[in-house]
């Protein structure tokens, strides 16, 4: 029967279920997607999975020393990073679960890894302590000591700032290049949650004194890397993101004077015509999918306009 020892597959428009896997242990590691379609997630019964998104046929496993509640990062080569209880971060290959290397920390490590754009891998462990680690090898790069556990998964921005919150009640700003304090906040109480950043720099993140906090910081968005922050990104979608270069669009004028906007897309992945007067203030103009082209009438009292392509999985 599937429970919490299971991980599904439900349709997004009916929640009809597609499939189920079962494995030994509680599931409470968020599941990550891959370009290729490939499910990794872990379970308490100390093991790291990867499944055909499709079929949820297994690929393979790989049993770590612990359970294992941490959420699994995508890098940019496909390596798969995630912690484990036995208080070790893994890197394993995304394609074969090979392990490519294992850094051990002084404790258990629920907190789920975020990747820079330089690669480096960032994460939390019980042992009080923030790491910053190579993601090729992982050779130890920093390490910042908090007051108290590290439960909450980084965030960091594109300035190369990390943000991360303890159960010493403090949540803080570390320069991504060294681990120096650029500020701290403190709340009431301790901090398990993992910071989102939105596209306008503001962080948010919650309290275990129940309540929600937003912060201005210093990055005007996300890292522009695999996978910055808990969940990928900001709606936490859990996906690795298609290369840029898979999507094309192009622009020319009609008999008539109009604007046609041709585009080939990859896969059926779903995109955004986007559209804005000043390059910042953008709305959304038409959900388009595979090629195809569109028409824009031209209003010759309008300012002139510009458009762009954007994913929306």
């Amino acid at each position: 029967m599937d429970g919490v020892d299971s991980m599904l597959s439900l349709d997004g428009k009916t929640g009809e279920k597609k499939w189920a896997f079962n494995t030994d242990g509680k599931v409470n590691s968020s599941p990550a997607i891959s370009g290729d379609g490939i499910v990794y997630f872990s379970s308490s019964d100390r093991k790291v999975y990867a499944l055909d998104a499709r079929t949820g046929t297994k690929l393979w496993e790989y049993e770590t020393g612990g359970d294992v509640d941490s959420s699994p990062a995508i890098g940019s080569d496909g390596t798969v990073y995630v912690g484990s209880w036995d208080d070790h971060l893994y890197a394993l290959d995304g394609k074969t679960g090979a392990k490519k290397w294992a850094f051990e920390t002084g404790g258990d490590v629920d907190s789920s890894p975020a990747i820079g754009p330089d690669g480096t891998v960032y994460f939390g462990s019980w042992d009080h302590t923030v790491y910053a680690l190579k993601g090729k090898n992982g050779a130890l790069v920093w390490k910042f000591k908090t007051g108290n556990p590290v439960f909450s998964s980084p965030a960091v921005g594109r300035d190369g700032t990390v943000y991360i919150g303890s159960w010493d009640k403090t949540f803080y700003a570390l320069n991504g290049r060294n681990g120096d304090v650029r500020w701290t906040f403190k709340s009431g109480a301790s901090i398990e949650s993992s910071p989102v950043i939105g596209s306008n720099g503001f962080v948010h993140f919650g309290s275990n004194d129940g309540k929600l906090y937003t912060l201005k910081s210093s990055s005007s968005g996300p890292a522009d890397s695999a996978w910055p922050m808990f969940g990928q990104n900001a709606r936490h979608t859990n996906r690795a993101q298609a290369a840029e270069a898979d999507s094309q669009m192009a622009i020319q004028r009609n008999s008539t004077g109009d604007i046609v906007l041709h585009y080939t897309l990859p896969g059926t992945s779903q995109w955004m015509i986007q559209s804005s007067p000043n390059l910042s203030n953008w709305q959304l103009y038409k959900a388009v999918t595979g090629s195809g082209s569109t028409t824009i009438p031209v209003n010759t009292t309008a300012k002139p306009g510009f458009f762009r392509l954007i994913s929306v999985d």
